[in-house]
C-alpha cells in the first residue's frame, strides 16, 4: 500500500481536483481549487511532504475567505451553524460577518481593544471582552448593549454559555467571575493570584477552565468554585479550551508546546510542538482534531489520538485566534496583521480581501436641501438633495445610530459613545457635545424641537432625555430602563412619544414626566413619528409592521 497518493484530475475548464491517500489512514482526501486567471492549474499550491513516522501535512492550502480588519485580530469564533463570523481587534471593534459571502453584517464599537469575543449557540448575542475592563453583551441583530459587566480590570477572556445566562471572564488580575446576564450579579468568583490568558465554558455551564501566568490550568465547578482539577504546565498559559464531552484539556503555552490533558486524571496524554508561542487551541466538535495558532505566524491542525500533524497553514502573521467548526470543515483564523481568514481544511477555494468597516446605514433625515445620514460606520454624511453631491462628513466618536435635522443649520446626531453631538450643516463643525450616558453606550436617537431650543435622546439605559441646546443642560429625564430605540416630539414641546426595546410606545407629558399612555406593538420599536398636533403616532417594529395610532384612545387607526 502507498504511503501517500497524489493524483490530479481536471475537470471542467475551471476546477481542479486534488485526490490524496494520507499515510496509512485508508481516507481518501478531496480538494478543489479555482483556476488561474490564465487558465494556469493552481495545484502546484497543494504541496505535500512525508515524514518517516507516516506523518503527511498539507504545506498550503488557499484560505476561502479572507477579511481585513482594522488592527490585531485577538480573537475570532464561528457561529454553531457556521454563517456568522465575529472577530474582535485591537482597534476596539467587534466585526460580524456572513461566512457565506465575507459581506459584513455590522461593527460595533467598544470602549478599548477587544481582547476576546464569543457568540451564543443561536448567534443572536456576542461578548466582547475589552481592555477598558468592561465584559459586554451585544445583539447581533441590532448592535444593541444589553448588559455591561464592569470587571474593575482590563479583561482578557470571557465566554457566555449555551442558554445565555451565564458569563465568564478572566481578567489580568487574576480574579475569574461568573456572571447573571440577566441582574449583571457576580454569582462566583475565584482568584487565580496571576493574570488569567483563557477562559473556557463547558457546554452545561457546570465547570470553567482558566489559564493564567502561574503556569496553571484549573478546572472550576461554577456553582461552588472548587478547583476540580489543576494542572501545572512548564510555561505561562496562553490558551485553553475543554473538548465538548469535558474528558480532554488542550493548552498553549509559551514553550512552543500544544498539549492535550485527561481531565479526569489530570494525565498527559500528548505534546504537540509548535512554531511558537501558542496563542491558540481549539478542538473540533467530537474532539478528534485539534487547531492551534502560534507565534511563528502558522496554524497547525493536528490529529488528537495520535498527536500527528495533519496540516500546516502559514499566515500572515502570529496567529494569535482560531476556530474549528463543528463538522472540521472550517477553520478560522485570526492574525496579527488584521487579517481574518477561514479556510475549508479540506479543500482550497480563491481568496477574497475585504476592507474592514461598518456597511450599516442606521437613519436617514431629508430637509428640501439636505439629505443627512447616520452611518456607515462613525460618519454622518450630509447629502445635496438635487445632485447627490456629498457636502460634508463629520466623524463621530462611536458608531452613528441617529441623525435628525433641525432648522438650518443645524444638525443632531447620536452615537455608540455614549453622546449626542450637535453640528453645523454648513461648514459641518461640531457646534456642541451633549454627554448622555457618562460611561458610554448607544444612543440610538436624537429629535430636535422645530425651534432648535430642545434636544431629545433616547438611549441604551431606557432614559428618554431632554435638553436645552444652548447650554447642554438637562431639563427633564423619563423612562423605565428598557432601552430607547426611538424618540419623537410634539410641536408645542409638551409630549415626547418613546419606542423601547420590549414593543412598548409611551406617550409621556414633559413638564411633569407623567405616562400618559402606553400602546403594545408586536416587536421592538425602532421607529416613531408624531403629527405636530400630537393626535397621531406612527411607528415601525421588528417584525415589520408600521401602525397609527390615536393618541388620545390608544386605538389603532391604521
Amino acid at each position: 500500500e502507498p504511503r501517500a497518493m497524489r493524483v490530479t484530475q481536471l475537470g471542467d475548464t475551471r476546477k481542479n481536483v486534488l485526490w490524496g491517500l494520507l499515510g496509512s489512514s485508508s481516507r481518501l482526501d478531496r480538494w478543489e481549487t479555482l483556476m488561474e486567471d490564465s487558465g494556469r492549474s493552481s495545484a502546484s499550491r497543494f504541496g505535500k511532504t512525508l515524514r518517516g513516522d507516516e506523518q503527511a501535512r498539507l504545506d498550503a492550502i488557499t484560505p476561502r475567505v479572507a477579511l481585513k480588519c482594522d488592527g490585531i485580530v485577538h480573537s475570532v469564533h464561528t457561529s454553531a451553524d457556521k454563517k456568522m463570523l465575529a472577530t474582535g481587534d485591537s482597534s476596539g471593534n467587534v466585526s460580524l460577518w456572513r461566512t457565506r459571502d465575507a459581506s459584513l453584517i455590522r461593527t460595533i464599537s467598544c470602549s478599548g481593544p477587544v481582547y476576546r469575543v464569543d457568540l451564543s449557540f443561536d448567534k443572536s448575542q456576542v461578548l466582547s471582552c475589552c481592555d477598558s475592563g468592561d465584559a459586554k453583551v451585544w445583539d447581533t441583530c441590532t448592535g444593541e448593549e444589553l448588559i455591561n459587566l464592569e470587571c474593575g480590570a482590563p479583561v482578557s477572556c470571557g465566554a457566555i454559555s449555551k442558554d445565555k445566562a451565564l458569563v465568564v471572564t478572566g481578567d489580568i488580575r487574576g480574579s475569574a467571575r461568573v456572571w447573571d446576564t440577566l441582574t449583571g450579579e457576580v454569582l462566583l468568583a475565584v482568584s487565580c493570584g496571576a493574570r488569567i490568558r483563557s477562559i473556557d465554558l463547558s457546554g452545561d455551564a457546570r465547570v470553567f477552565v482558566t489559564g493564567d501566568n502561574n503556569r496553571c490550568a484549573t478546572v472550576w465547578d461554577s456553582a461552588t468554585g472548587q478547583a476540580v482539577r489543576t494542572i501545572t504546565c512548564t510555561h505561562e498559559v496562553y490558551s485553553v479550551r475543554l473538548s465538548d464531552d469535558q474528558r480532554l484539556l488542550a493548552t498553549g503555552d509559551a514553550m512552543c508546546k500544544a498539549k492535550i490533558w485527561d481531565v479526569t486524571t489530570g494525565k498527559l496524554k500528548q505534546t504537540m510542538d509548535c512554531g511558537g508561542w501558542v496563542y491558540s487551541v481549539y478542538f473540533s466538535g467530537d474532539g478528534t482534531m485539534l487547531a492551534t495558532g502560534d507565534q511563528g505566524k502558522t496554524v497547525r491542525l493536528w490529529n488528537v489520538a495520535t498527536g500527528q500533524l495533519l496540516y500546516k497553514l502559514d499566515c500572515e502573521s502570529d496567529a494569535y485566534s482560531v476556530d474549528l467548526s463543528a463538522d472540521k470543515s472550517v477553520l478560522c483564523v485570526g492574525d496579527g496583521a488584521g487579517n481574518v481568514c477561514l479556510w475549508e481544511t479540506a479543500t482550497g477555494t480563491a481568496k477574497v480581501t475585504m476592507e474592514c468597516g461598518p456597511s450599516d446605514v442606521f437613519f436617514i433625515d431629508m430637509t428640501e436641501s439636505i439629505i443627512a445620514t447616520a452611518g456607515p460606520g462613525k460618519y454622518v454624511k450630509l447629502f445635496d438633495t438635487e445632485k447627490g453631491r456629498l457636502l460634508h462628513t463629520c466623524e463621530t466618536k462611536g458608531l452613528a445610530f441617529a441623525c435628525d435635522l433641525g432648522v438650518a443649520p443645524l444638525l443632531a446626531s447620536g452615537d455608540s459613545s455614549g453622546v449626542a453631538t450637535l453640528w453645523n450643516t454648513d461648514t459641518g463643525a461640531v457646534e456642541r457635545v451633549i454627554t448622555v450616558l457618562d460611561k458610554g453606550g448607544p444612543v440610538f436617537s436624537v429629535k430636535l424641537s422645530s425651534n432648535n431650543k430642545l434636544l431629545v435622546t433616547g438611549d441604551v439605559k431606557g432614559n428618554a432625555c431632554v435638553w436645552d441646546v444652548l447650554s447642554g443642560m438637562l431639563l427633564h429625564k423619563m423612562g423605565d430602563g428598557v432601552t430607547v430605540r426611538s424618540v419623537d416630539l410634539t410641536d408645542d414641546e409638551q409630549m415626547l412619544v418613546t419606542g423601547t426595546r420590549d414593543g412598548r410606545t409611551v406617550l409621556w407629558d414633559i413638564p411633569t414626566g407623567r405616562v400618559v399612555r402606553t400602546m403594545q406593538c408586536g416587536g421592538q420599536v425602532y421607529s416613531v413619528d408624531m403629527s405636530g398636533d400630537g393626535k397621531l403616532v406612527a411607528t415601525g417594529d421588528q417584525h415589520k409592521m408600521a401602525t397609527i395610532w390615536e393618541v388620545e384612545t390608544g386605538r389603532v387607526v391604521q
